[in-house]
């Protein structure tokens, strides 16, 4: 199965939550059930999803709403981030309405902040996320925490009720998309990928524009030229292969084209990324880069915790 499709989650012992602190490399875009909490710790991740990307810094946090199909990208500096995913059977009949809820809340974007404020529900997440460090997590504590913010949710977040059209299925949406994007991700190296695309689907172009700009927040060429530079940068990472042997591998017709695409991307040339990538996975064998230290992680929660206590006296 692609990895792009759907992403099943399961609750051990039957709980509603599922909570892990990880080191973002890159996710291809997915979606699943459970509405997901991220906490960035340290350093920055890109999201690309709906209305379009989204850097999050040290100490941003976001809600990936149910089904919200999304990808996830580490930065130039490492990261750690805590992830809680929430079951959508929490938000079930909590106010008797057919549809789901659609909440808003992205520290990162200006605009629709929470009545209550940000610091609340970082402070929130790492307490339950501090909780799941220890060998026996007290879920009576943990379940709590997770009343608490789906109450919160409800009184001081902005959110709207999405209903399922009699028309058109929302999975159907998903799926389409899936379709249209394991598309690009099979034939990326092909010349003329996008007017086959349009053709195969049936869709024009400026359909097809305004479905992945509504869905994933990147138009057609955006989603093509991603899916180029990221298999780019993998071959310059795991291969020895010449760079122009590399560009045309990737799709891309000349040389040059390839030198300039990369580096408005990626901040860099092609050769300077092969130098820098090579020089952090030495440092990486030394300074523990790439494989974080949850001692490190737990240090970040309780700094959290500890600010919004010494905010709230």
């Amino acid at each position: 199965m692609c990895s792009y499709i759907y992403e099943a989650i399961e609750h051990g012992n039957n709980r509603p939550l599922k909570v892990f602190v990880t080191s973002i490399d890159h996710s291809k875009f997915h979606w699943h059930y459970d509405y997901e909490l991220i906490l960035v710790l340290k350093g920055e991740v890109l999201i690309n999803t709906s209305p379009g990307q989204t850097l999050l810094r040290e100490g941003d946090i976001f809600l990936l709403n149910s089904k919200m199909v999304h990808e996830l990208q580490r930065m130039e500096q490492p990261n750690i981030c805590l992830f809680i995913q929430l079951n959508q059977n929490l938000f079930v009949d909590i106010k008797n309405v057919s549809g789901s809820y659609f909440f808003y809340l992205n520290s990162a974007q200006k605009g629709k902040e929470p009545k209550n404020g940000f610091e609340h529900y970082k402070a929130l997440a790492s307490r339950i996320g501090l909780e799941y460090q220890k060998e026996t997590p007290n879920m009576y504590r943990v379940n709590s925490y997770i009343y608490t913010l789906l109450a919160d949710f409800f009184d001081y977040l902005i959110y709207d009720i999405r209903q399922t059209s009699s028309v058109m299925n929302p999975l159907e949406d998903i799926e389409l998309l899936m379709q249209v994007i394991n598309y690009i991700q099979d034939r990326f190296k092909e010349e003329d990928v996008l007017d086959t695309l349009y053709r195969s689907f049936g869709m024009g172009e400026k359909t097809l524009y305004r479905f992945l700009k509504k869905y994933i927040g990147l138009s057609p060429k955006a989603l093509l030229m991603e899916n180029r530079i990221q298999a780019a940068k993998e071959m310059l990472h795991f291969s020895n292969k010449t760079i122009p042997f590399i560009a045309g591998e990737c799709g891309f017709k000349a040389e040059n084209t390839f030198y300039r695409v990369f580096k408005k991307e990626v901040g860099v040339t092609p050769n300077e990324y092969r130098q820098k990538d090579v020089s952090e996975k030495s440092d990486s064998e030394i300074k523990g880069y790439l494989q974080f230290k949850m001692g490190e992680a737990v240090c970040l929660l309780k700094k959290i915790v500890k600010e919004k206590n010494d905010y709230d006296v």
